[in-house]
């Protein structure tokens, strides 16, 4: 399959998960955000169609069918206040990533959106200590994702169960 297939077929399969959200809030969360994690494995690691910062710039993008998606459903479920603050914080933080391509955007501006929707979209409450507890969740899952992770695959290789033989060949 070309180059161009690969990115297009992940790139609908994306959208449509995103579009789910609208239908269903927690499958099409819950979708969105497998698609969001596995394209990651095809693209940039088994077919290497992109390369790490094609990858990071293509997939900040692609992201905001699933955060419009989320904010859509999170109106309809009355939710529009809190969810639209942390949208356009979101979108603040993605354009000083498009600016500077500096991956420390992503602890500055963590990724509180999806937090918030699961908080009260998924378990629709608005109490604050369950939510704070989302929100330091996020702060460990930007740092693991973007610092820990990279530095792991670059010193030990990606693991044995991801389909490499062994560690430091790709």
């Amino acid at each position: 399959m070309r180059k161009r297939n690969i990115v297009n077929l992940i790139l609908l399969t994306r959208v449509l998960s995103a579009v789910y959200i609208l239908f269903d809030p927690v499958w099409g969360f819950i979708s969105s955000t497998f698609f969001d994690w596995f394209d990651w494995y095809i693209l940039e690691n088994k077919t290497k169609v992109l390369t790490v910062p094609q990858y990071q710039r293509w997939d900040k993008n692609v992201d905001w069918f699933m955060y419009s998606a989320m904010l859509v459903s999170g109106i309809w479920y009355g939710s529009s206040g809190l969810l639209l603050v942390l949208f356009i914080f979101k979108l603040i933080g993605h354009l000083v990533y498009l600016k500077t391509e500096d991956r420390k955007i992503f602890i500055l501006f963590p990724n509180f959106l999806e937090g918030a929707f699961i908080w009260t979209v998924f378990l629709k409450t608005s109490g604050t200590p369950g939510l704070l507890i989302l929100i330091l969740l996020e702060f460990v899952k930007e740092i693991w994702m973007h610092f820990v992770q990279p530095w792991y695959i670059k010193s030990f290789g990606y693991p044995r169960f991801l389909g490499y033989k062994h560690a430091g060949t790709s």
